[in-house]
């Protein structure tokens, strides 16, 4: 599956939000599809429209987080509420971690071990939190969905 993810800063976390190719966004005007510079997860999330399996998460930091610092990324999903169609993200075993200034690790992480599976109609974002202060880096996610 092939698309593109947004993401926007709040603090020490940043969400992230994955937007399958050919998934259209609603309401008509695609207010759902932009964070507006939202800082709450419920509008990083997006409407997973089938089942998937999540695997072989890669990420990798433009510059090393620093020493005694980190950044982990974390692959978050939901079942929403037939009610009421939100849900709080809860973090699955997909995950990785950038450390330290220099060495192994420091500008890659990769989870090839873990998959996660999401059910027609999930929520799903990223989330990527920091341990002390990291240095300023873009960052690259990459993750395999079938």
């Amino acid at each position: 599956m092939q698309g593109s993810m947004t993401c926007n800063a709040d603090g020490n976390q940043i969400l992230c939000r994955i937007i399958p190719r050919g998934v259209s966004c609603t309401p008509a005007n695609n207010s759902f599809c932009t964070l507006n510079n939202a800082t709450t997860e419920g509008f990083a999330q997006v409407y997973f429209p089938r089942a998937a399996t999540f695997s072989n998460l890669y990420a990798r930091a433009s510059i090393a987080p620093g020493a005694s610092n980190s950044i982990t990324v974390t692959l978050k999903t939901c079942t929403p509420s037939a009610s009421t169609g939100i849900c709080t993200g809860v973090a699955t075993i997909l995950t990785c971690t950038i450390s330290g200034a220099t060495g192994a690790g420091s500008h890659n992480s990769q989870d090839v071990a873990h998959s996660v599976s999401v059910n027609a109609g999930d929520l799903v974002d990223w989330t990527i939190t920091t341990t002390g202060t990291p240095a300023s880096t873009a960052l690259n996610i990459a993750a395999e969905i079938q």
